[in-house]
């Protein structure tokens, strides 16, 4: 199968303006195909090499954006009215009247996911089969399904039609592309066939499509699926992990907060395994983006979001424990939304808390032996706020890693914090890395800061907006460590050096007195103490 030839070059002359091919099936009725009506989408089609008299040309109908449906919503109206795409005689010189309704079923387009369906509108019903084999009856309870290449569509017992989507993985960019002028909503439509189209699904109609893989971890793989009955995607994660995959399932299904990845379904599959079933992000993960090239305002805005879902986690008791870039998908990016995934090592705290998670996320007390919890999932955000200002591989080459623990990592930490020129982000992101738990800010604290940021952002000036709020440059909040300047921040009014700034953070966050075993690891640069 691997030397099969793109799908489109067994179709001569094919452009992107082709959508779909209807082909008759030999023994049913065919002479719909020359009728008047039809004729401007007749044609001579080549037959697929794998069927008896490949490379043959049958006669069949095109439909194309050439001559496109008369509303693009409706799409290609299959009946007995004349004023239908497909016009389908309801009486034969031999056979007689036929069952077909004026509009029986017609072939158009989800508008956000930019693939095909099939939905009935008759009195009798739509059928649809594959290889002989009978996949599944339309009717009016049930009317919608996504239309797949090579199944064959029966109207009235004596209508029956392959349909053909001359499109596979080799070749589909230059269809989507018109796609998307054609049909503006579908801005990220996947192929519009499935990532293996030449395997039949069984007979047993599932509710849900595999499509495409996405992206696979340690715990599961997740593959873009697709709901049959509507056409929307969705993310199907199979878990090559029982246990991690029964403990994400629970948690998820606990939880309901808008940067926290929705479960929508758990549906057995073909092969008897437990998918579950998530919202769709079509920008994948935030460790695919330029996050050092983002303005400030979305910056906060992210932090804001992030620090909500955390708190809420933390407020019904449970840990991340596993918060990194490749584990905060992208859902919208202008404005920002962000939501956390993969609960596989989520837990409800407990006293004794094993230490688990990415080992350049780990905060200091995984290596200090002292007791884990919730500070923990704050020092990993906070981690993963520092790599939106500076390169992800430059600031975790001096993270811990399996062999070399690197106590100079909480150091390097704080130099990195220190040197963000945003003064607000960079008191954020002290607070949330401080070295001891103690001193070390919790999920409130930081997210009160950063709400207070982004509304202050948003009053400052009109016009351009973050989330529905009104956004602002932020020029004049930057700071340089060698030359500070006069600056507006949280009743921060004038610095002038170094050691006045100092001075003045504590005097609106007061520093909490450390012990000498902090106060000797953290030197004189302490982190902004809890409000």
């Amino acid at each position: 199968m691997e030397n099969i030839p793109p799908i489109s070059n067994r179709f001569p002359g094919i452009t992107p303006e082709t959508i779909v091919y209807i082909l008759p099936v030999t023994g049913s009725v065919t002479a719909f195909v020359d009728e008047p009506n039809n004729a401007e989408r007749a044609k001579d089609i080549p037959i697929y090499y794998e069927e008896r008299g490949a490379g043959n040309l049958n006669r069949g109908l095109e439909l194309c954006w050439n001559r496109p449906p008369e509303s693009i919503e409706r799409g290609f109206r299959f009946g007995s009215d004349p004023d239908c795409e497909v016009y389908l005689p309801d009486t034969h010189p031999d056979l007689g009247e036929l069952a077909v309704s004026r509009v029986h079923c017609r072939i158009h387009f989800n508008p956000a996911s930019g693939l095909l369906l099939l939905t009935d509108s008759s009195r009798d019903g739509t059928y649809i089969s594959n290889g002989g084999g009978m996949i599944k009856e339309l009717k009016a309870e049930a009317p919608t399904t996504v239309l797949e290449s090579k199944w064959t569509i029966r109207i009235a017992d004596v209508y029956r039609f392959s349909v053909i989507i001359p499109w596979d993985n080799s070749n589909y960019e230059h269809y989507i592309q018109k796609l998307k002028e054609r049909l503006p909503t579908a801005q990220y439509a996947p192929q519009p066939t499935p990532f293996k189209n030449s395997n039949f699904e069984p007979a047993s109609d599932q509710k849900y499509r595999k499509w495409k893989p996405l992206s696979q971890g340690n715990f599961g793989k997740v593959s873009l699926f697709v709901d049959r009955s509507s056409g929307d995607l969705v993310a199907g994660k199979k878990f090559l992990k029982y246990k991690e995959g029964l403990n994400e399932i629970k948690i998820l299904k606990q939880l309901r907060h808008p940067a926290i990845i929705r479960i929508i379904d758990i549906f057995c599959s073909q092969w008897k395994q437990d998918i579950l079933i998530m919202e769709y992000s079509p920008h994948g993960d935030i460790s695919n983006f330029d996050l050092l090239g983002w303005s400030e305002a979305d910056k906060l805005e992210s932090f804001r979001q992030l620090l909500s879902g955390l708190k809420y986690l933390h407020r019904n008791r449970i840990m991340h424990r596993d918060i990194k870039l490749e584990n905060i998908l992208l859902i919208s990016r202008s404005p920002p939304v962000l939501k956390y995934v993969d609960f596989g090592l989520s837990k409800l705290v407990t006293p004794q808390m094993t230490p688990l998670g990415t080992f350049t996320y780990l905060a200091p007390e995984y290596f200090n032996k002292e007791g884990i919890s919730f500070p923990a999932d704050v020092w990993a955000l906070g981690i993963t706020f520092l790599l939106f200002y500076f390169d992800k591989d430059g600031v975790l080459k001096f993270a811990p890693t399996m062999g070399n623990q690197k106590p100079i990592w909480p150091s390097q930490v704080r130099n990195y914090a220190k040197d963000i020129k945003y003064l607000p982000s960079q008191i954020l992101l002290r607070g949330m890395t401080a070295h001891s738990q103690s001193t070390r800010w919790n999920t409130k604290q930081a997210l009160e800061y950063a709400q207070d940021e982004v509304a202050r952002l948003s009053a400052r000036t009109p016009g351009n907006s973050v989330c529905g709020q009104k956004r602002q440059r932020c020029s004049d909040k930057y700071i340089d460590n060698k030359e500070v300047t006069t600056i507006k921040s949280t009743s921060l009014v004038k610095k002038t050096s170094q050691a006045k700034e100092t001075q003045q953070l504590e005097k609106v966050i007061p520093v909490k007195t450390i012990n000498p075993v902090e106060k000797k690891f953290l030197g004189t640069d302490v982190a902004p103490a809890k409000k």
